[in-house]
């Protein structure tokens, strides 16, 4: 039952071990839904949607906060709305700060094309390596440099259990083991699936080449960060015309898949797919490019013969 007691909420709201501002604040708000007789829970997302657009920003985000923290100390029945109000309130927050967050340079603004123009073109170039470079910074979260040495397994049990020092490919499960990155010591080893189409270049391109490592250097061997880091670019300057760096690339990636365009879940998801987090993802990455549109949707391809 979600039934509020207003009488027993009081009762417990008084006996609440919190600082007198706290539960006077808790107070005002229990008042207030009771005084336009919401008679549950559930009805007070409903409630607070119906007064949104005649209620001063703050005074609404306060009163959302002070609603859910009314249900978290038990002094009203838990509502079914609750991670809907939970998912606004982060919204709200996160739309906030990033009203304070850096616009992007000129430079960058320069080198941007949304995500869906990137993704377009993938299947349009010839050259199955850079095809298949360019589809692991477009198509799934771009991680920073650490497909410069990426080393190919048959599968995922022939990677050593002692080795901690090199990032691994395994062919039959399709899976890249990251076990040296630069944020490891907060994330530990990472494992993550690549796309089929991914997987299908790869194993054409070793049919025509050969090799221990997922991207050599012209002398078969594998890239540093450095040579690996103009390697990019080079090719992303080929396929697309601009001189675009992996800086780049993952503030698109992270504005693409904002707040304001996707649910929390799915933002968290993609932090934490480019080893960083939710918040340095928002604050750091995501960029306000005002004068360009970043879709909500991925677009469909022509596919490239």
């Amino acid at each position: 039952m979600t039934t509020i007691d207003y009488s027993k909420a009081n009762e417990l709201l008084e006996a609440l071990d919190k600082s007198k501002n706290t539960k006077a604040n808790l107070k005002a708000v229990l008042n207030r839904l009771q005084k336009n007789r919401v008679k549950s829970s559930d009805e007070i997302f409903k409630y607070l949607q119906k007064i949104e657009g005649d209620t001063k920003p703050s005074t609404w985000y306060s009163f959302l906060t002070q609603a859910l923290s009314l249900m978290s100390h038990k002094i009203i029945p838990e509502s079914k709305d609750r991670e809907s109000m939970k998912e606004y309130l982060f919204k709200l927050k996160t739309i906030q700060q990033k009203q304070a967050s850096p616009e992007p340079t000129e430079k960058q603004a320069e080198h941007y094309l949304s995500l869906s123009e990137l993704q377009a073109k993938v299947n349009s170039i010839q050259d199955i390596d850079k095809r298949l470079l360019v589809s692991l910074y477009v198509d799934i979260p771009p991680v920073r440099l650490d497909y410069a040495n990426i080393k190919i397994v048959p599968k995922q049990s022939d990677i050593p259990k002692e080795d901690n020092k090199q990032n691994y490919y395994a062919l039959k499960e399709n899976t890249i083991t990251l076990r040296d990155y630069k944020t490891k010591a907060n994330y530990g080893e990472q494992t993550y699936k690549l796309t089929g189409e991914q997987k299908k270049l790869i194993k054409q391109s070793l049919k025509v080449n050969p090799r221990d490592y997922l991207f050599t250097n012209k002398y078969g061997e594998p890239h540093s960060n450095n040579t690996f880091g103009k390697y990019l670019q080079q090719v992303f300057k080929e396929v697309y015309g601009k001189d675009i760096s992996l800086v780049d690339l993952r503030h698109i990636y992270s504005s693409h898949y904002s707040i304001e365009n996707y649910p929390r879940k799915k933002v968290n998801e993609v932090a934490k797919r480019m080893l960083h987090s939710s918040k340095v993802n928002i604050m750091e990455y995501q960029k306000n490019y005002t004068s360009h549109t970043i879709p909500a949707d991925k677009p469909k391809r022509n596919r490239g013969k």
